[in-house]
């Protein structure tokens, strides 16, 4: 049973947004996003924008535009931006869902620093034949 149940359709969303953000979990490597509620271990995938904490990017990015983010918004905003650029140096995936063309996605949507040094290390990563997939 809810507490307080909504009376509006922006309450029922912030309520649900609310819930999103104490999904999110700390790790070793930073910020990560489970699967599902109550998943303790982290899921293959944590950090991109498909099924990771990369997605809340594009969140907050949109929020942005309609209210000012909350500290514990922009507290996120920062956690995931620093998640990220850790991994660049040694990211070896490019993918749009969850390798550096996602962390270029989520850099911009967060309008954090750290593009430049993603776009270099995708100049790194190409060869004469382009992007060669992993899998």
């Amino acid at each position: 049973m809810v507490p307080h149940p909504p009376t509006t359709y922006r309450d029922l969303a912030e309520s649900a947004w609310r819930w999103v953000q104490a999904q999110v979990r700390e790790g070793e490597d930073g910020l990560w996003l489970p699967e599902h509620p109550g998943q303790e271990a982290r899921p293959d995938y944590p950090f991109g924008m498909h099924s990771g904490v990369g997605g809340l990017a594009h969140t907050l990015g949109d929020l942005r535009l309609v209210r000012p983010l909350t500290p514990a918004e922009r507290g996120l905003a920062d956690g995931i931006a620093e998640t990220l650029r850790r991994r660049v140096p040694t990211e070896t995936e490019y993918d749009y869902f969850d390798g550096l063309v996602s962390t270029l996605g989520i850099l911009i949507a967060l309008d954090a620093p750290g593009a430049d040094a993603v776009v270099a290390r995708l100049v790194e990563l190409a060869t004469p034949d382009g992007w060669q997939p992993s899998f």
